[in-house]
């Protein structure tokens, strides 16, 4: 006697679950309560266990599909002799109009970070602007400072999953030596004249670096490196042994008089360094390939010179020149800037 192992609901809205990996092997002997396989949904991953003894003649769902609630991905038969082989994939492409019989139908494969795969197109943003991942894989993301929307762009297939953020890692450290350098001059006097007027409306002191966040943060959206609804963190690196480094999400929605400084230990794509207190005169700071950052220095009395580091497997030229543009622009003249 053969009994199908169906793809559980393991959650009320579940409406399909990936396949992790199997527990057990084609032709293992399966005892009930043996865990069988390890399914990921939208908000966990969990074990499944087997709920009928004998022998795990079928696998009809290799690890890494996305099958639908209801679905067949196994069979446990009684007789260790009824083992089915998995259908080796055709050389050739069938004609057209000619179908195979529904029961030899497999589930798509999501391609296994290591292993070889074909090649998929760049899986756009959900309709809703979700970006498909795992918990997993988004707490693994936010600790390793990795941008999920920067995946998408790249062409990462959805949903995300904890091997995915690793293997981008490795792809970040190995891309992160390919930095490159847009550089301008702007004057000292709007930047300094804006300021002022600024605190003298607070009544308290004002950071340029955070006039910076706001600015830069505009620019970057401006030039399309991020989408309009996308989160951005803007990282304000410390100058001194004595500051602590500040991170503000969206400078460029909450506005300079009440910045959303938050509490983080995440990497943000924007990294500022004001170094115009200092004697110092700029440096090239190692990036990630998601990440920017702004070195602010003095070029003289009357000149501030603006240094924007960016990484091209993120950045493309033309997006740097853009977005360097729009910032010098925003700083000489940064009234327009609140219009």
């Amino acid at each position: 006697m053969a009994h199908d192992v169906t793809m559980p609901q393991l959650g009320m809205t579940q409406d399909s679950g990936i396949i992790v990996s199997w527990a057990k092997a084609l032709g293992d002997t399966v005892k009930s309560g043996d865990v069988l396989m390890e399914v990921e949904t939208d908000k966990a991953t969990m074990e499944v266990e087997a709920v009928h003894d004998g022998f795990l003649t079928e696998i009809r769902a290799p690890a890494g599909s996305d099958v639908p609630v209801g679905s067949v991905v196994a069979v446990i038969s009684a007789n260790a002799d009824d083992v089915v082989e998995p259908i080796a994939p055709a050389d050739t492409q069938p004609p057209a109009k000619a179908k195979p019989p529904a029961e030899l139908k497999q589930p798509p494969i999501k391609p296994v970070a290591g292993k070889a795969a074909p090649k998929s197109p760049p899986t756009a943003l959900a309709a809703d602007g979700k970006i498909l991942a795992s918990p997993k894989a988004k707490q693994e993301a936010k600790k390793r400072g990795i941008s999920l929307a920067a995946l998408v762009r790249q062409g990462g297939a959805q949903p995300f999953h904890f091997a995915d953020i690793v293997q981008a890692e490795i792809h970040n450290a190995s891309a992160s030596s390919g930095n490159s350098t847009v550089s301008a001059r702007i004057s000292r006097k709007a930047l300094t004249a804006f300021r002022e007027w600024l605190e003298k409306e607070l009544g308290s002191p004002v950071d340029t670096s955070i006039i910076l966040a706001d600015f830069a943060s505009g620019a970057l959206r401006s030039c399309g490196a991020v989408s309009v609804d996308e989160p951005l963190q803007c990282d304000i690196k410390p100058t001194s042994q004595s500051d602590e480094q500040i991170s503000i999400v969206d400078a460029d929605y909450s506005g300079l008089m009440t910045p959303n400084i938050i509490a983080t230990d995440t990497v943000g794509k924007l990294i500022i360094y004001d170094l115009t207190s200092t004697r110092l005169t700029g440096f090239s700071p190692s990036l990630q390939p998601h990440q920017i950052a702004i070195v602010l220095t003095v070029a003289s009395k009357k000149k501030l010179d603006l240094h924007c580091h960016y990484n091209g497997s993120e950045l493309s030229t033309d997006a740097a020149l853009a977005f360097t543009s729009d910032l010098a622009g925003r700083l000489s003249e940064p009234l327009r800037n609140l219009l």
